[in-house]
């Protein structure tokens, strides 16, 4: 325990006469005091319990027994996860960051996957079967990245993005009274300074642009501890707690700027780490990650094809606009076609009543039975790499429910034409279709329907290529179904979306494997994808950081292969809705393993 955490914990129990006269227990019970190693987890469920078939033998019973232990080593090591999920036990607290604790993390893995490795899955039932291959090809993907990518000590956004989201996380919903969230925001908050301690005795000559894309987000930090946090809180109305929360919010915003500086006037100097993960670490975290075990190099020509294809098909949209029109000229009009920075947000929230009707009249999916979803600005410490995303509450969280569709409006300091450029992604119809991809029949519907499934491991955990190839299948498969129709700039937007995530695909695997550069990279979405400049370069940069950003486009196709396989089987009684439905109820699992179990065969196999 860190002497900031101790001295906080200290500061709840001890009598403070000089201010105000307030008693300590009227504080003690304000932040949440974490639980002993060996101590359940409240709103943790037993795996067993929740999956709801009874262990059949002692190697079930011990699989249960194991799951239940790494649930609770997993959150207990992950506090700001811990909060985002509903488990509120850590919430004073922020994940520990020095060398040992990395350490500690990864000896503790290694006992997990030696422990599920032991154990003869032939004597496991179907569902932990199933899970069993989940959660050891989750192990050994983190330590992959721990052990080998290494982003605590090759990347200085992960300790930006530690701070930052801590304490957004019990900020953005109500899960809990405002002042006793609030106490715990000043726990977290007094742990900002250790954590950028951290990252400086950490980080090992990184990447340039990986300290370049800190600089950016750190500043963001900045504004969010010394604007939005104070905002989010007030007012106040204990004066113990205000003296609190001024008191470590001006160490805190301290600790930020100094970090901020020193990224640039330091760390710059010595970033000339590489980036790429190069063919063998990208093949494993593609296995670990995604259960993919398909050749790179055949992996990228389906890319290359993948494009040509789209292309000629955008050809075709654009000139079913208008005779003779060219697909940069139809991109252009569209993009002409865009709101203001102040009407981004309202546009967003407005047109998702046409597309939850859509969804119903069209019978897509059956809809959760309570929404509560807004449309907000992307945070502020978010905005360098995120277009749009959505934030929905934890699979266990029980009382709040917002969910937040974020869009990310353009830096108010970039020149007009820049501003322009950004905004021209959210034309009318493109921004219909992002709003499908992260909201309806998307990642919220696909987030609500993770809180009935019975395997907390497939509700908890799983490869982008579920949850990012569901919303990017549904891009398309709403089209398929007449969105938009007849008016042809829906087909070209929502062509024009899956090119740039094609471009994702190549550039991911180009980068990290092939010898692409930044540059060449950013010349990739703008000369193929059609892309602004600004938006290109930003879609390069999150390339270098987030390698498998293929995942959209694999995880799409996965999931109209094994949705045309379906259909072949069913023929004349093959019902999409049923399809869908059935599809969300495997929570976040691997399209492999979820195609081997509802129609036979074999996923890729782990080493």
């Amino acid at each position: 325990m860190g002497l900031a955490r101790l001295s906080f914990l200290l500061l709840l129990l001890v009598v403070q006469p000089a201010l105000g006269g307030q008693e300590p227990e009227k504080h003690v019970s304000k932040a949440t005091v974490p639980p002993g190693p060996g101590a359940a987890l409240a709103a943790l469920p037993a795996y067993g319990t929740r999956l709801g078939v009874a262990p059949r033998n002692d190697t079930e019973r011990q699989f249960d027994k194991l799951v239940d232990e790494f649930l609770r080593s997993y959150f207990r090591s992950q506090p700001v996860r811990a909060t985002n999920t509903g488990i509120h036990e850590f919430d004073a607290l922020l994940p520990g960051t020095s060398r040992a604790d990395i350490e500690a993390q990864i000896v503790a893995l290694h006992g997990f996957l030696d422990q599920l490795q032991k154990l003869d899955s032939k004597q496991l039932g179907r569902e932990r079967r199933f899970d069993q291959r989940m959660l050891t090809t989750r192990i050994q993907g983190q330590l992959l990245d721990l052990e080998t990518v290494q982003p605590w000590k090759h990347d200085p956004n992960f300790y930006v993005g530690i701070a930052s989201s801590g304490i957004h996380a019990l900020l953005k919903r109500d899960f809990a009274a405002k002042q006793e969230r609030t106490w715990n925001v000043v726990a977290r908050i007094m742990e900002v300074p250790r954590v950028l301690a951290d990252a400086r005795a950490n980080l090992d000559h990184p990447p340039q642009i990986y300290t370049q894309i800190a600089i950016d987000q750190s500043a963001g930090l900045v504004r969010f501890l010394s604007n939005s946090v104070p905002a989010q809180v007030s007012p106040i109305q204990d004066p113990v707690l205000q003296m609190e929360f001024d008191h470590h919010l001006a160490q805190a915003v301290s600790a930020a700027n100094d970090f901020h500086d020193w990224l640039k006037s330091d760390l710059l100097a010595r970033s000339n780490g590489d980036y790429r993960l190069g063919a063998d670490t990208y093949a494993k975290k593609l296995l670990y990650d995604e259960m993919v075990a398909t050749p790179l190099d055949s992996l990228y020509q389906r890319g290359e094809i993948a494009r040509a294809e789209t292309q000629a098909q955008m050809k075709k949209e654009a000139e079913a606009i208008r005779p003779g029109l060219s697909v940069t000229d139809a991109l252009a009009q569209m993009a002409a076609d865009a709101p203001s920075p102040h009407e981004l947000v309202p546009l967003a929230q407005s047109e998702l009543d046409g597309i939850r009707r859509f969804v119903a009249e069209h019978d897509i999916v059956t809809p959760p039975p309570h929404e509560d979803l807004r449309a907000t600005e992307t945070p502020v410490f978010q905005r360098s790499l995120s277009f749009a995303s959505m934030d929905s509450p934890g699979v266990l969280e029980t009382h709040a429910t917002e969910a937040y569709y974020n869009v990310t409006p353009p830096d108010s300091t970039w020149p007009e034409a820049r501003q322009k450029e950004h905004l021209g992604f959210y034309n009318r119809q493109q921004l219909e279709i992002v709003s499908i991809h992260e909201a309806l029949p998307g990642h919220y519907y696909q987030f609500m329907a993770l809180k009935k499934c019975p395997s907390l491991i497939r509700a908890l955990f799983g490869p982008g290529s579920n949850s990012e190839g569901w919303a990017h299948y549904c891009e398309q498969m709403m089209v398929e179904q007449g969105y938009g129709a007849p008016d042809h700039r829906y087909r070209l937007a929502q062509l024009n979306l899956a090119l740039q995530r094609i471009c994702r695909y190549l550039a991911g695997i180009g980068l990290h494997t092939r010898g692409m550069s930044y540059e060449d990279a950013v010349a990739l979405f703008q000369r193929q994808g059609y892309m602004a400049p600004v938006n290109a370069e930003r879609e390069a940069r999150r390339g270098t950081s987030d390698p498998t950003y293929l995942v959209y486009t694999l995880g799409k196709w996965e999931i109209l292969d094994l949705r045309d396989e379906v259909k072949r089987r069913e023929g004349a009684k093959f019902d999409l809705k049923a399809f869908h439905d059935r599809f969300l109820t495997y929570g976040r699992a691997p399209v492999p393993l979820i195609r081997e179990d509802w129609l036979g065969g074999e996923a890729a196999t782990m080493p």
